[in-house]
């Protein structure tokens, strides 16, 4: 049964690099409809989360990829706000020689001029190992507490 699981896996995992190759080669919009979270983040820029019936939308996610793009996200999403950001106590897992996740609880405040946030929770990440050096592959935000303010830095 191990060999016949790893046949499909290796074949999912083609038939998903095919798929990527075409659309970076086509440009053009795909709608793709799965239940796998890690397959929509690799091969989609933006995750529409359903709800069971009637199907609604249930959340809109943006997926950023490269640091010139999550770079040009934070420039627009926080503009002149200033941000403190603290990670805590990282738990990384070596997944493989080249591969790793990892959990860190984290706090942050951002103070805008007329408003601000503290929020509470975790950062969700993999890492992958190339010439040598260790590099975030993915990071995923999740929030337990969000607590939204007027100006709290005045």
């Amino acid at each position: 049964m191990l060999a016949w699981a790893r046949i499909v896996l290796d074949s999912w995992h083609s038939m998903q690099q095919e798929l990527s190759r075409i659309w970076n080669s086509r440009k053009k919009t795909v709608v793709f409809i799965t239940h796998s979270v890690d397959e929509a983040v690799l091969l989609g820029d933006r995750i529409m989360v359903m709800t069971a019936q009637p199907g609604k939308v249930k959340a809109k996610i943006l997926v950023i990829t490269g640091a010139d793009e999550f770079m040009d996200f934070l420039q627009q999403t926080l503009g002149d706000a200033v941000t403190v950001h603290h990670g805590h106590m990282p738990e990384i897992e070596i997944t493989s020689p080249t591969t790793a996740t990892g959990i860190w609880a984290l706090e942050d405040w951002v103070t805008w001029p007329t408003a601000g946030i503290h929020g509470f929770g975790h950062y969700h990440e993999t890492y992958a190992k190339t010439g040598g050096q260790w590099r975030i592959q993915s990071s995923t935000l999740t929030r337990l507490r969000l607590d939204v303010d007027g100006a709290v830095g005045s």
